[in-house]
């Protein structure tokens, strides 16, 4: 009985993982197996076309709001500030549109693991929305692994830990 996997014999008897869990193999090898992963991104063809391709059929043209008022002058006053903000007032640097943050969100998924994605609210000055997006990337959290704070939370990896729930509280850049 038993799992296949888990049989024994000739094509397995080398084959023998270790019992580590995910968050422990990240703490002690994340670093590295990141920057190997940007390094097949930017210097190997096949992994940046695999990686571009990805992230064409996932975001495509973006994520679209579809507005569903009855009011047809509602819907195009709507449609026009998601437009408006969409372009530049999105992003904190108003350099990418929503689409180009939304791609940028992906491909960072997909080659380092990850990024945070931080909500800002700013003074309008022009902007459509005093509301932006921030993405900031895996390299900027800290590499402190088991730093202690004043309140006696752990910060693991770059993220603060409430000890008495388990949920992070803050994130350390």
């Amino acid at each position: 009985g038993g799992f296949q996997g888990a049989r024994m014999n000739r094509l397995t008897e080398g084959f023998n993982p270790q019992a580590i869990g995910p968050n422990s193999l990240i703490r002690m090898d994340g670093a590295t197996l990141r920057n190997r992963a940007r390094e097949l991104y930017r210097n190997n063809p096949m992994a940046k076309s695999a990686i571009d391709s990805w992230v064409a059929n996932v975001v495509e043209t973006g994520i679209t709001p579809s507005w569903k008022f009855p009011d047809v002058g509602r819907r195009t006053l709507f449609r026009e500030a998601w437009e408006r903000w969409g372009k530049r007032d999105c992003d904190v640097s108003r350099i990418s549109s929503i689409y180009e943050l939304q791609a940028l969100a992906l491909r960072e998924t997909l080659v380092a693991g990850g990024c945070l994605i931080h909500h800002v609210e700013l003074p309008r000055r022009g902007r459509v929305l005093p509301y932006a997006i921030e993405l900031i990337p895996e390299e900027r959290f800290t590499d402190q692994l088991d730093r202690n704070r004043g309140n006696g939370n752990p910060i693991q990896n770059g993220v603060e830990i409430d000890l008495k729930t388990g949920e992070p509280v803050a994130y350390w850049l």
